[in-house]
């Protein structure tokens, strides 16, 4: 099962230039179509930020705005939209738009795009494998050229993370691309998408203890915000013992079968708890909208 997986920036400038690869060519203002093109991949996966975003009245919205634009311009570059998903993510930052002046901003943690993406990526790629459960071998391609900021490193540490516990049950390699900077540094018109890393990715036992913290924590004081993560967290010790899930960690790392048996999570509790943490984390996320502004404030972390 093939993965093409792309951090996208800002598309809007972006112009077009005629992209080599494997003595292939195509001209696009992405490098996500030659890669498409010549990878053929099963399923493409397009990483935006919530930044992106112009208008919005809630959090819903906002995500949906920049989820638009990201389609509008899949469009635009000719890429297919077959098989091809867009997780908007978390981002921060302050902009001013271009064409319409309007100041962005976004207030949160940089972070939280690393952590929302582990949260959609896994959900994505465990619904696909469900769905064919005969591959033995995912093949993981991650193209680095447009992304920007905190993106790439996030993005490249959340994927090698997740594909070192994937390899436990699959063979799993990863291959990472970055395409000759363009406009302004470059002046040419032909570009070539490099081969940064191609690896077989080898199973790396969780080196980290688990801890009573919660997945969530306010960033502030937001009265309702702190009594919800309380609530949340007060039917933990029934459902999730941290100190069990530190211990079947340990059996991982240290290859005790018995142990990996005795503490073995149950893995819907903690689904729902993950499930329930994110989405008060969403619903945290509040936005002020006008003519002249966008401000979203993101009051948990």
């Amino acid at each position: 099962m093939k993965f093409l997986i792309a951090p996208w920036g800002e598309p809007s400038g972006w112009i077009e230039k005629e992209y080599l690869f494997n003595d292939k060519s195509v001209k696009s203002n992405s490098s996500l179509k030659i890669l498409q093109d010549s990878l053929n991949p099963d399923y493409t996966v397009i990483l935006a930020s919530d930044t992106l975003a112009l208008n919005g009245d809630n959090y819903k919205d906002i995500k949906e705005n920049a989820k638009n634009k990201i389609t509008k311009y899949i469009t635009e570059f000719k890429i297919s939209p077959e098989n091809t998903e867009i997780f908007i993510l978390s981002g921060v930052g302050e902009f001013k738009d271009k064409n319409t002046n309007k100041t962005i901003i976004f207030d949160g943690k940089a972070e939280d795009y690393y952590y929302s993406l582990i949260y959609e990526f896994v959900n994505f790629i465990l619904d696909k494998l469900k769905k064919d459960k005969n591959t033995d071998k995912i093949e993981i391609y991650l193209d680095i050229t447009h992304g920007i900021n905190y993106m790439p490193v996030l993005t490249y540490r959340a994927i090698k993370e997740l594909t070192e516990l994937l390899a436990y049950f699959y063979k799993v390699n990863l291959t990472v691309y970055n395409t000759d900077p363009a406009f302004p540094i470059n002046q040419f018109d032909k570009l070539n998408v490099n081969l940064i890393e191609n690896i077989q990715i080898l199973p790396n036992p969780l080196r980290f203890k688990a801890n009573s913290k919660p997945l969530i924590k306010p960033n502030g004081k937001n009265e309702n915000l702190i009594k919800e993560i309380k609530n949340l967290n007060d039917k933990l010790p029934d459902s999730i013992k941290y100190k069990d899930i530190s211990a079947f960690i340990g059996a991982i790392y240290n290859g005790f079968p018995l142990a990996l048996y005795r503490f073995f999570p149950d893995i819907d509790k903690i689904k729902n708890y993950i499930q329930c943490s994110y989405k008060i984390y969403q619903n945290y996320i509040n936005a002020e909208n006008n003519k002249e502004k966008l401000s979203v404030k993101k009051f948990a972390s």
